[in-house]
């Protein structure tokens, strides 16, 4: 059988459905009309096996093999988000205010492409294919509602990573090594050790990951495998910083007693997250002062109205301010300079691990700490995985060009 010339068959199929969803996006929770049309898709295909969800506006068909075998899942997303379409493309949105902006008309076009094939191949499958179409993804809240309806019912999770180096691309996690050596998969009920993960793939293959640390790539070069690090990025680095500022925002709200109008802050670095850190709290009238040791981050911190302070000289000034926040990788509060800090003072640490605060001395010392690494995935966790989806695909673009 030759999937491909039966794929290419298919793709105008494909490419008439995605324009059609395409053209009536529905928002999470109101994807009903989207889900009867998506019945009717599957019905039309010779799908007889179809439940709609009672608690969601979801579906899932199953298509039955003609040879036994395990139960395989593949799963689509359906919901829009709210923005104004202005492509200008024949098959743009009809729905004001509403677009497949982030691919879903794709992805459910995909998987019944899929279905289209499977279904008229079904005699050679070994066992059964389950089709999930779930809506609400841009909330997070769809799969555990389909989930609790039994939509993964008998599909078997696959723990092998057999088939793995067919694959053109192959995304690992950010970070892409835990503790140990391991995958960080801290979500899996198993521990996978990094080194199997890439004996499964194959040297050529394009392999993206996140904050690759010295072994991480020394296991990969040893595999004559090249991995290209997405979180290196200087696009990845800003879009981060956008929802670091803002979770910054959030914290410090909900920790201090009084607003952040008239707040005296000190912000710890001026790179992409001081940056914009100080210009968020700053429009809310937030007294900022600036810290660094580079003259060019004190220059530019100046050129943006914020008053400035040599990181060399730091010392009994931090007892003038109310909130501080640090986003230097480096222990630059340490005991010697918190025993400076008031102590109604509240210390919100950006930096990435082990952090720029003394957390014992700060203990101690009775401070308020909170150490907040990975605020992007916290507070915005739709914007952080579209900042790194479109970091990788920057890098097959660059790839490919």
């Amino acid at each position: 059988m030759d999937i491909k010339a039966l794929a290419q068959d298919a793709a105008p199929y494909v490419v008439e459905r995605r324009h059609y969803y395409h053209q009536h996006p529905e928002l999470t929770g109101e994807e009903k009309n989207t889900r009867d049309a998506i019945h009717r898709d599957l019905e039309a295909l010779g799908i007889t096996d179809i439940r709609d969800m009672v608690n969601c506006y979801g579906l899932v068909a199953t298509i039955h093999g003609g040879k036994p075998g395990k139960t395989v899942g593949l799963r689509a997303d359906t919901d829009a988000l709210s923005f104004q379409e202005e492509t200008g493309l024949p098959f743009a949105s009809c729905e004001p205010g509403k677009m497949h902006a982030c691919g879903h008309d794709t992805h459910i076009a995909m998987l019944l492409g899929a279905a289209k094939l499977l279904q008229e191949h079904r005699e050679e499958l070994r066992g059964d294919v389950r089709l999930i179409f779930q809506p609400a993804e841009e909330h997070v809240i769809g799969s555990k509602a389909m989930i609790a309806e039994g939509a993964l019912d008998g599909v078997e999770m696959e723990e092998s990573l057999e088939g793995a180096a067919l694959a053109d691309c192959v995304v690992l996690p950010l970070p892409a090594a835990g503790e140990g050596s391991l995958l960080n998969a801290p979500l899996s009920g198993r521990k996978h050790p990094l080194a199997l993960v890439l004996d499964a793939l194959r040297p050529g293959q394009v392999i993206c990951a996140g904050m690759v640390g010295p072994q991480t790539a020394a296991l990969a070069a040893d595999r004559g495998l090249t991995l290209h690090d997405y979180f290196a990025r200087e696009e990845l680095a800003v879009a981060n910083a956008v929802p670091t500022a803002e979770g910054a925002v959030q914290v410090a709200m909900e920790e201090l007693p009084f607003t952040l109008h008239s707040a005296r802050l000190l912000i710890l670095g001026f790179g992409r997250v001081g940056k914009l850190t100080a210009h968020r709290m700053g429009a809310l009238g937030a007294k900022v002062t600036v810290c660094a040791q580079g003259y060019a981050d004190l220059a530019w911190a100046a050129a943006y109205g914020h008053e400035t302070m040599w990181l060399e000289k730091l010392g009994g000034e931090l007892g003038g301010y109310d909130l501080i926040v640090n986003t230097i990788p480096a222990q630059v509060l340490d005991r010697r300079r918190l025993a400076w800090v008031h102590p109604g003072a509240f210390l919100l640490d950006l930096a990435s691990a082990p952090g720029g605060v003394d957390q014992a001395a700060a203990k101690e010392l009775g401070l308020r700490v909170l150490q907040a690494p990975g605020l992007p995935g916290r507070t915005a966790p739709v914007t952080a995985a579209a900042a790194i989806r479109d970091a990788v695909y920057h890098i097959l673009w660059e790839l490919e060009a």
